[in-house]
């Protein structure tokens, strides 16, 4: 007999079955909605006497509705509850039944289907809505670490440890660019393209092509870079902003010159890992809090753990409309513009509290950490989340990138996984 393990996000569904099992033998189905658990299992069976999904003549019989039977088989995984149970285990029924092994990995089941002793049932939605697909130096990734990535269309640009790798083909396929075009150094970390325009964060400055990468301009100290090791870029219209280990540096004029801003301006820190502008208002993820400037970076306002952070290591920003977002050490942090936020974290179903990288879409957030992705649908207070066994390249991820209903994540050591919904 072999053991059939599935992540616990079906543990819920079973609590309360159990439940209602000790007083009926035909339970109800309750509302339960399945609640994603990362690094738990559980033991089911599959019971070959049903044959289809659907019923048992027993009522503590519950069948998993197998999506995709042309990966898994065509077989339905069916849990066996003992009535008077007190803990979620799968068990020997009769000799029709036995252990057997399903792969779950990389979307494989799609949903539950939890089916009474009576005929009814109820479908429930997995972890599993998205398709994920990952790209490494198999597919001419210049390094397995992605730091950063922007996409345009089908072309992906993605920053390594060892340059730049450009995809035309949707990550099939990746050319790579290196010092030998240009670039400030092998080290490449933000990445912002506008057309042919591309703009790369290096250790040794910020490398600007204008003909989609073939070469490139590197701007440095020289140029009023407050650093030559530039964390992030983002750009506006004509105007590029640089989070430096030296302050916030900005220019008006394609990157020929650049003023910086630093502490003297109220930033938090001079190190500076990623910022975010919409308007005239900046965003600045410094390693001393997040500051915010309303006036193009002339003054910011800076927010620690006083004003509710998780964590004074502030990595990214977002913003939209009145609502902040902080990515940060310590949790995701929110403010809807009364100056203090509040705080979500792995009690909310973050994977993971250390976190790099936030993005918006509606009501729709996402969330990279050091333990994998996590989206929530309701404005960050739920969150459901997403690693390996999902299909990520590795938890660790760096940055992400929303393109439509396209996400793309760099991982540390695992390349870049595009993740794309069902």
């Amino acid at each position: 007999m072999r053991p059939i393990i599935i992540p616990a996000f079906l543990f819920s569904i079973i609590i309360a079955f159990t439940a209602c099992k000790k007083n009926s033998t035909a339970p109800a189905i309750p509302p339960v909605v399945p609640v994603v658990h990362n690094n738990s299992q559980l033991t089911v069976t599959i019971d070959t006497a049903i044959g289809a999904i659907g019923h048992s003549s027993t009522p503590d019989t519950f069948a998993i509705d197998l999506k995709d039977p042309s990966q898994v088989g065509k077989v339905p995984v069916v849990f066996h509850i003992d009535p008077a149970a007190t803990s979620n285990a799968g068990k020997k029924v009769n000799d029709s039944t036995y252990f057997d092994t399903i792969d779950i990995s990389n979307n494989k089941v799609a949903g539950v289907t939890v089916t009474a002793g009576n005929g009814s049932s109820t479908t429930y939605g997995l972890g599993f809505k998205y398709i994920f697909s990952n790209y490494t130096q198999a597919n001419g990734l210049a390094d397995s670490t992605v730091y950063g990535v922007y996409a345009q269309g089908d072309t992906i640009f993605a920053t390594t440890t060892n340059g730049l790798s450009i995809s035309t083909d949707g990550g099939q396929h990746f050319t790579n660019y290196t010092p030998a075009n240009g670039l400030g150094d092998y080290y490449t970390y933000g990445i912002y393209a506008q057309g042919n325009t591309i703009y790369v964060a290096t250790l040794r400055g910020l490398s600007i092509s204008v003909n989609g990468g073939t070469t490139f301009t590197n701007h440095t100290m020289t140029n009023g870079l407050g650093a030559n090791a530039v964390h992030g870029v983002y750009v506006q219209g004509n105007t590029i902003y640089a989070a430096t280990i030296g302050g916030l540096s900005i220019s008006t004029n394609g990157g020929s010159t650049f003023t910086n801003y630093t502490t003297a301006n109220g930033l938090g820190n001079n190190s500076v890992f990623g910022v975010y502008a919409l308007g005239n208002t900046i965003y600045a993820a410094t390693i001393g809090g997040l500051s915010i400037s309303a006036d193009g970076g002339n003054t910011f306002t800076n927010y620690t753990k006083v004003n509710g952070l998780g964590s004074n290591q502030v990595y990214a920003a977002y913003s939209q409309g009145n609502t902040v977002y902080a990515a940060t050490r310590g949790g995701l942090s929110i403010s809807t513009g009364n100056g203090s936020f509040t705080n979500y974290t792995t009690t909310n179903g973050l994977v993971n509290n250390w976190l790099q990288d936030v993005h918006v879409q509606g009501n729709t957030v996402y969330v990279a950490s050091r333990g994998g992705l996590s989206i929530s649908t309701d404005g960050g207070s739920h969150f459901a989340s997403y690693t390996t066994i999902n299909g990520l390249g590795r938890n660790w991820i760096f940055l992400l990138y929303i393109q439509g209903n396209t996400l793309y994540a760099g991982t540390y050591g695992g390349g870049l996984t595009v993740m794309k919904p069902r």
